[in-house]
Protein backbone atom coordinates (compact mmCIF):
# COMPACT_ATOMS: atom_id res chain seq x y z
CA UNK A 1 0.00 0.00 0.00
CA UNK A 2 0.99 3.74 -0.37
CA UNK A 3 0.31 5.85 2.62
CA UNK A 4 1.49 8.78 0.55
CA UNK A 5 1.24 11.52 -0.07
CA UNK A 6 2.84 11.30 -3.32
CA UNK A 7 2.67 8.54 -5.97
CA UNK A 8 5.35 5.78 -5.89
CA UNK A 9 6.58 4.95 -9.50
CA UNK A 10 7.33 1.77 -10.68
CA UNK A 11 6.46 0.23 -7.47
CA UNK A 12 7.75 -3.25 -7.69
CA UNK A 13 7.63 -6.45 -5.07
CA UNK A 14 9.87 -9.41 -5.15
CA UNK A 15 9.33 -12.42 -2.37
CA UNK A 16 11.90 -15.78 -2.30
CA UNK A 17 9.22 -17.67 -1.13
CA UNK A 18 10.02 -20.78 1.62
CA UNK A 19 11.07 -23.79 -0.17
CA UNK A 20 10.90 -27.15 1.87
CA UNK A 21 9.40 -31.13 1.17
CA UNK A 22 6.26 -30.92 -0.07
CA UNK A 23 5.89 -27.10 -0.29
CA UNK A 24 4.89 -25.66 -4.05
CA UNK A 25 3.33 -22.09 -4.34
CA UNK A 26 0.93 -20.92 -6.33
CA UNK A 27 -1.32 -17.62 -7.01
CA UNK A 28 -4.24 -18.20 -5.89
CA UNK A 29 -6.68 -16.51 -6.79
CA UNK A 30 -5.32 -15.56 -10.26
CA UNK A 31 -4.38 -11.65 -9.65
CA UNK A 32 -6.16 -8.89 -10.97
CA UNK A 33 -4.32 -5.86 -11.01
CA UNK A 34 -2.87 -3.18 -11.14
CA UNK A 35 0.23 -4.53 -12.22
CA UNK A 36 1.03 -8.23 -13.14
CA UNK A 37 2.75 -10.94 -10.62
CA UNK A 38 3.93 -14.23 -11.43
CA UNK A 39 5.96 -16.91 -9.50
CA UNK A 40 9.16 -18.12 -11.25
CA UNK A 41 12.35 -20.82 -9.66
CA UNK A 42 10.62 -19.78 -6.24
CA UNK A 43 10.41 -16.05 -6.51
CA UNK A 44 7.16 -14.16 -6.01
CA UNK A 45 7.85 -10.83 -8.61
CA UNK A 46 5.42 -8.07 -8.94
CA UNK A 47 5.73 -4.91 -11.35
CA UNK A 48 2.22 -2.52 -10.07
CA UNK A 49 3.24 0.24 -12.11
CA UNK A 50 2.37 3.49 -10.06
CA UNK A 51 0.45 3.38 -6.91
CA UNK A 52 -1.23 6.51 -6.09
CA UNK A 53 -1.56 7.73 -2.51
CA UNK A 54 -3.95 5.33 -0.46
CA UNK A 55 -3.32 3.29 -3.26
CA UNK A 56 -2.74 -0.92 -2.70
CA UNK A 57 -1.97 -4.26 -4.21
CA UNK A 58 -2.35 -7.40 -3.03
CA UNK A 59 -1.70 -10.83 -3.96
CA UNK A 60 -2.30 -14.28 -2.44
CA UNK A 61 0.20 -16.94 -2.80
CA UNK A 62 -0.84 -20.52 -1.37
CA UNK A 63 1.06 -24.09 -0.80
CA UNK A 64 -0.24 -27.75 -0.19
CA UNK A 65 1.94 -29.93 2.65
CA UNK A 66 2.91 -33.05 3.10
CA UNK A 67 3.76 -34.88 6.41
CA UNK A 68 7.35 -34.22 5.52
CA UNK A 69 6.70 -29.87 5.78
CA UNK A 70 5.92 -29.80 9.77
CA UNK A 71 8.35 -26.86 10.57
CA UNK A 72 7.92 -22.83 10.87
CA UNK A 73 8.30 -20.98 7.45
CA UNK A 74 9.71 -17.15 7.21
CA UNK A 75 8.88 -15.25 4.35
CA UNK A 76 10.21 -12.01 3.75
CA UNK A 77 8.72 -9.31 1.28
CA UNK A 78 10.36 -6.52 -0.33
CA UNK A 79 8.94 -3.84 -2.19
CA UNK A 80 10.16 -1.05 -4.00
CA UNK A 81 9.71 2.55 -6.17
CA UNK A 82 11.33 4.06 -8.65
CA UNK A 83 11.20 7.03 -6.25
CA UNK A 84 11.87 5.93 -2.91
CA UNK A 85 13.68 3.62 -0.65
CA UNK A 86 12.63 -0.01 -0.17
CA UNK A 87 11.02 -1.76 2.92
CA UNK A 88 10.57 -4.96 3.77
CA UNK A 89 8.41 -7.15 5.99
CA UNK A 90 8.17 -10.72 7.24
CA UNK A 91 5.61 -13.08 8.51
CA UNK A 92 6.50 -16.71 9.53
CA UNK A 93 3.70 -19.53 9.06
CA UNK A 94 3.87 -23.30 10.89
CA UNK A 95 2.75 -26.11 9.91
CA UNK A 96 1.53 -28.61 11.98
CA UNK A 97 0.88 -32.43 11.47
CA UNK A 98 -0.47 -35.53 13.29
CA UNK A 99 2.01 -38.15 14.85
CA UNK A 100 0.83 -41.07 14.57
CA UNK A 101 2.06 -44.23 16.47
CA UNK A 102 1.44 -47.83 16.78
CA UNK A 103 1.86 -50.47 19.47
CA UNK A 104 1.56 -54.22 18.73
CA UNK A 105 0.83 -56.59 21.80
CA UNK A 106 0.53 -60.48 22.55
CA UNK A 107 0.14 -62.84 25.09
CA UNK A 108 2.49 -65.32 26.74
CA UNK A 109 4.47 -67.43 24.67
CA UNK A 110 3.21 -69.34 21.63
CA UNK A 111 3.26 -73.62 21.15
CA UNK A 112 4.46 -74.70 17.75
CA UNK A 113 1.02 -76.35 15.59
CA UNK A 114 -1.22 -73.28 18.16
CA UNK A 115 -4.24 -72.41 16.09
CA UNK A 116 -5.75 -69.03 16.96
CA UNK A 117 -3.08 -67.12 18.83
CA UNK A 118 -3.97 -63.22 18.98
CA UNK A 119 -2.09 -60.11 18.75
CA UNK A 120 -3.70 -56.71 19.22
CA UNK A 121 -2.69 -53.25 17.38
CA UNK A 122 -3.17 -49.87 18.35
CA UNK A 123 -2.78 -46.79 16.24
CA UNK A 124 -2.37 -43.24 18.18
CA UNK A 125 -2.08 -40.10 17.53
CA UNK A 126 0.66 -38.31 19.40
CA UNK A 127 0.72 -35.16 18.30
CA UNK A 128 -0.81 -32.40 20.81
CA UNK A 129 -2.30 -30.37 18.12
CA UNK A 130 -3.21 -31.34 15.10
CA UNK A 131 -5.74 -34.26 13.97
CA UNK A 132 -5.22 -37.15 11.10
CA UNK A 133 -6.98 -35.79 7.81
CA UNK A 134 -7.67 -38.61 5.04
CA UNK A 135 -7.23 -42.60 4.93
CA UNK A 136 -4.97 -44.20 7.55
CA UNK A 137 -3.77 -47.64 7.27
CA UNK A 138 -2.41 -50.17 8.90
CA UNK A 139 -0.35 -52.75 7.49
CA UNK A 140 0.41 -56.74 8.48
CA UNK A 141 3.90 -58.14 7.17
CA UNK A 142 3.13 -62.03 8.55
CA UNK A 143 6.83 -63.31 9.65
CA UNK A 144 7.58 -67.19 9.00
CA UNK A 145 6.24 -69.43 11.50
CA UNK A 146 2.73 -67.68 11.47
CA UNK A 147 -0.18 -68.07 9.28
CA UNK A 148 -2.60 -65.10 9.10
CA UNK A 149 -6.09 -65.97 10.11
CA UNK A 150 -8.04 -62.75 10.29
CA UNK A 151 -7.88 -58.91 10.88
CA UNK A 152 -10.48 -56.78 12.02
CA UNK A 153 -11.32 -53.76 14.33
CA UNK A 154 -14.07 -51.20 14.55
CA UNK A 155 -14.47 -49.07 12.42
CA UNK A 156 -11.74 -50.26 10.47
CA UNK A 157 -12.17 -51.84 6.90
CA UNK A 158 -9.87 -55.04 6.61
CA UNK A 159 -11.01 -57.39 3.63
CA UNK A 160 -10.99 -61.00 4.48
CA UNK A 161 -7.53 -62.48 3.15
CA UNK A 162 -5.51 -59.42 3.29
CA UNK A 163 -2.96 -57.73 5.07
CA UNK A 164 -3.91 -54.80 5.12
CA UNK A 165 -6.68 -52.27 6.98
CA UNK A 166 -7.80 -48.82 6.69
CA UNK A 167 -9.82 -45.79 7.94
CA UNK A 168 -10.84 -41.96 6.78
CA UNK A 169 -12.54 -41.23 10.16
CA UNK A 170 -10.54 -38.30 11.84
CA UNK A 171 -8.08 -39.19 14.41
CA UNK A 172 -7.88 -36.29 17.05
CA UNK A 173 -4.58 -35.00 18.60
CA UNK A 174 -3.66 -37.88 21.55
CA UNK A 175 -6.44 -39.92 21.05
CA UNK A 176 -6.32 -43.97 19.57
CA UNK A 177 -8.49 -45.71 17.17
CA UNK A 178 -10.11 -49.24 18.46
CA UNK A 179 -7.48 -52.11 17.92
CA UNK A 180 -7.46 -54.18 15.55
CA UNK A 181 -7.21 -57.91 16.66
CA UNK A 182 -4.98 -59.97 14.23
CA UNK A 183 -5.48 -63.73 14.59
CA UNK A 184 -2.91 -66.10 13.51
CA UNK A 185 -1.94 -69.83 13.39
CA UNK A 186 1.67 -71.01 14.41
CA UNK A 187 3.09 -73.08 12.51
CA UNK A 188 4.13 -76.79 13.34
CA UNK A 189 7.92 -75.67 12.27
CA UNK A 190 7.94 -72.27 13.74
CA UNK A 191 11.11 -71.63 15.15
CA UNK A 192 11.78 -70.46 18.42
CA UNK A 193 10.95 -67.10 18.32
CA UNK A 194 9.15 -65.06 15.77
CA UNK A 195 8.72 -61.51 15.62
CA UNK A 196 5.67 -59.49 13.52
CA UNK A 197 5.71 -56.01 12.64
CA UNK A 198 3.06 -54.07 11.64
CA UNK A 199 3.17 -50.48 9.77
CA UNK A 200 0.30 -47.27 10.27
CA UNK A 201 0.36 -44.35 7.70
CA UNK A 202 -1.30 -41.71 5.58
CA UNK A 203 -3.81 -39.29 7.80
CA UNK A 204 -0.85 -36.54 7.21
CA UNK A 205 1.29 -37.83 9.51
CA UNK A 206 4.84 -39.89 9.10
CA UNK A 207 4.88 -43.61 8.50
CA UNK A 208 5.43 -45.61 11.88
CA UNK A 209 6.91 -49.33 12.57
CA UNK A 210 6.36 -51.22 15.47
CA UNK A 211 7.36 -54.87 16.60
CA UNK A 212 6.38 -57.21 18.80
CA UNK A 213 8.55 -60.64 19.18
CA UNK A 214 7.44 -63.87 20.96
CA UNK A 215 8.66 -67.14 21.87
CA UNK A 216 7.75 -69.93 20.28
CA UNK A 217 7.47 -73.47 22.45
CA UNK A 218 8.05 -77.09 20.85
CA UNK A 219 5.13 -79.00 20.88
CA UNK A 220 5.62 -82.98 21.26
CA UNK A 221 2.90 -85.67 21.31
CA UNK A 222 5.07 -88.31 22.54
CA UNK A 223 2.52 -91.42 24.07
CA UNK A 224 3.85 -92.46 27.48
CA UNK A 225 2.74 -94.77 29.81
CA UNK A 226 2.32 -98.59 30.96
CA UNK A 227 -0.39 -99.92 27.96
CA UNK A 228 -1.01 -103.81 27.80
CA UNK A 229 -4.73 -103.77 25.81
CA UNK A 230 -5.21 -106.53 23.86
CA UNK A 231 -4.45 -105.70 20.17
CA UNK A 232 -8.12 -106.05 18.98
CA UNK A 233 -8.77 -103.92 21.41
CA UNK A 234 -6.65 -101.35 20.34
CA UNK A 235 -7.47 -101.92 16.40
CA UNK A 236 -10.91 -101.61 17.23
CA UNK A 237 -10.95 -98.05 19.20
CA UNK A 238 -8.57 -97.21 15.91
CA UNK A 239 -10.88 -98.54 13.45
CA UNK A 240 -14.22 -96.54 15.24
CA UNK A 241 -12.63 -93.45 15.89
CA UNK A 242 -10.64 -93.04 12.72
CA UNK A 243 -12.27 -94.82 10.34
CA UNK A 244 -8.94 -95.73 8.79
CA UNK A 245 -7.15 -98.84 8.38
CA UNK A 246 -3.19 -98.18 8.79
CA UNK A 247 -1.59 -99.02 5.47
CA UNK A 248 0.98 -101.19 7.67
CA UNK A 249 -0.47 -102.81 10.98
CA UNK A 250 2.45 -103.42 13.93
CA UNK A 251 0.03 -104.20 16.04
CA UNK A 252 -0.32 -108.01 16.10
CA UNK A 253 3.35 -108.68 16.23
CA UNK A 254 3.75 -109.80 19.59
CA UNK A 255 0.31 -109.82 21.23
CA UNK A 256 0.71 -106.45 23.42
CA UNK A 257 -0.01 -102.54 23.01
CA UNK A 258 3.44 -100.81 24.06
CA UNK A 259 4.24 -97.30 23.90
CA UNK A 260 5.83 -97.69 20.83
CA UNK A 261 3.46 -99.43 19.05
CA UNK A 262 0.47 -96.26 19.76
CA UNK A 263 3.18 -93.76 18.49
CA UNK A 264 3.32 -95.66 15.32
CA UNK A 265 -0.55 -95.46 14.61
CA UNK A 266 -0.36 -91.96 15.66
CA UNK A 267 2.13 -91.21 13.19
CA UNK A 268 0.62 -93.49 10.43
CA UNK A 269 -2.88 -92.11 10.74
CA UNK A 270 -2.01 -88.55 11.40
CA UNK A 271 0.55 -87.83 8.93
CA UNK A 272 2.68 -85.83 11.45
CA UNK A 273 3.19 -87.83 14.60
CA UNK A 274 2.13 -84.62 16.47
CA UNK A 275 -1.07 -82.41 16.33
CA UNK A 276 -1.61 -79.70 18.45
Amino acid sequence: SNSGPGTATAATLADVLPAGTGIGWSISPAYSGPGTCSISSGTLSCAFGNLTPGGTATVHVTSGTSSQSCAAYTNTATVSAGNGSSIQSNATSTVVCPSLKIQKTHQGAFTQGQPGVAYTATVSNVSPIAATSGTVSMSEIVPAGLILVSMAGTGWTCPVGGTLCTTSDTLNAMASYPAITVAMNVASDAASQVTNEVKVSGGGSSPATAIDPSSVLPFTCAVSGDLAPSVVDAQTMIDQALGAILPVNDLNHDGVVNVADVQKVVDAVLGLGCRY
